[in-house]
């Protein structure tokens, strides 16, 4: 990251550093959107898995994330589930650059975990799936909050893997709702120069789910 207060470009839909809000972003009515609970569980937990593989060795290390080396994108990841935890309880306050949570890293599992527990805590009533969310980053139905969410764990836990040749292993369920999510969430205006996203790359014939979606987000697979 060449500056430490300017948002990268690839920061994800949780990290609220796109440069404009999306007021339809996964809207709709919250009764026809699927319950994600279930792929959000189990995206944290395979995400933290890799969040607690990183070392001290591999923390300069590049990640296919524009702007963030494995330190700045495992801090991304702890802002991403503390934003989760208060999106569930209440109104987001105006998101801090530079969209992470500073933390030192051998402090990252544990503080991933506490998080985690947090966010399980403040999406267990159902009624929360219902509520109207107001991100900075966009407003939607709990609902929606939760597989956007899912996505934003998934594809950043797939970069922070890479980054430190771990193999987290993730359902295909999980996956395919990631994929679905950001195919019908990641419009052209949130791609290219100063945005969230780049183009999307080309996915090989017979690609995995994974690799689809990493694709459509613009990484390689």
């Amino acid at each position: 990251m060449q500056n430490t207060t300017t948002p990268p470009t690839d920061s994800g839909p949780g990290s609220g550093a796109a440069t404009h809000r999306n007021e339809h972003h996964l809207a709709g009515d919250p009764a026809d959107l699927p319950d994600a609970r279930a792929q959000l569980a189990h995206a944290i937990e395979i995400t933290g898995t890799v969040v607690a593989a990183v070392r001290p060795d591999r923390l300069t290390r590049p990640t296919p994330c524009s702007g963030y080396d494995v330190r700045q994108l495992t801090e991304h990841v702890l802002y991403a589930l503390d934003q989760l935890a208060a999106a569930g309880r209440r109104p987001l306050a105006a998101a801090a650059e530079p969209f992470r949570l500073a933390v030192a890293p051998e402090a990252y599992a544990a503080t991933y975990a506490a998080l985690a527990e947090e966010v399980s805590g403040a999406w267990a009533p159902d009624e929360r799936l219902g509520e109207v969310v107001e991100l900075e980053w966009a407003t939607m139905p709990g609902a929606a909050v939760v597989a956007a969410y899912v996505a934003e764990l998934i594809v950043h836990g797939a970069d922070l893997a890479k980054a430190i040749d771990a193999t987290p292993v993730w359902d295909e369920p999980a996956v395919e709702l990631a994929l679905a999510t950001m195919q019908f969430a990641l419009g052209p205006e949130a791609r290219g120069p100063e945005r969230p996203f780049g183009a999307e790359v080309a996915a090989p014939a017979g690609a995995s789910t994974l690799d689809r979606l990493l694709a459509f987000t613009g990484r390689q697979p």
